[in-house]
């Protein structure tokens, strides 16, 4: 049996278990992108000093409490609500991908399309112009993670073990 690939792309915590909350809905990134369609989202296995001194932040956003300052106790003592390190946390669908044009930050960011991005969406991605927002849509958290290593870039990902 022929299993069809579904593309995947690598987002660092606690971005990836942000969208597997469906607390952040677009992703953004430096390059276009002209697929659309079926798309997981997968956990690196890093984590940049960005994303770390990021974590109190989204804390307090999903309301972690007591935040004991380290980034471990954050992931690790709310697992079932964040998920881990190279897995798969959701799927979801990509529905555009758009260029900022426009940046008031920590206020606003404008799309070309004409929408603005505002609140804790805005705190959740780079929206600096002549970045692309990637849209999603029916992001859906898998019930259990699946261990996968994964990649730079929109890869294939075989489902066969979901």
């Amino acid at each position: 049996m022929l299993i069809k690939p579904t593309k995947a792309l690598t987002v660092y915590q606690p971005w990836a278990s942000l969208i597997a909350q469906k607390l952040k809905k677009n992703e953004t990134r430096s390059w276009r992108t002209k697929y659309r369609g079926p798309l997981a989202i997968h956990a690196a296995i890093g984590m940049p000093k960005e994303a770390k001194a990021f974590c109190p932040e989204v804390a307090r956003i999903i309301g972690v409490n007591p935040y004991s300052g380290s980034h471990w106790y954050y992931l690790e003592q709310h697992s079932d609500v964040m998920g881990g390190f190279g897995q798969i946390l959701a799927t979801c669908n990509l529905v555009d991908c758009v260029q900022v044009i426009d940046e008031e930050p920590g206020i606003f960011a404008l799309l070309e399309n004409g929408k603005y991005i505002d609140g804790p969406e805005l705190l959740f991605g780079d929206y600096r112009p002549g970045r692309y927002v990637w849209i999603l849509d029916n992001i859906k958290k898998l019930p259990k993670p699946v261990a996968v290593k994964g990649k730079q870039g929109l890869w294939n990902w075989y489902m066969d073990s979901v």
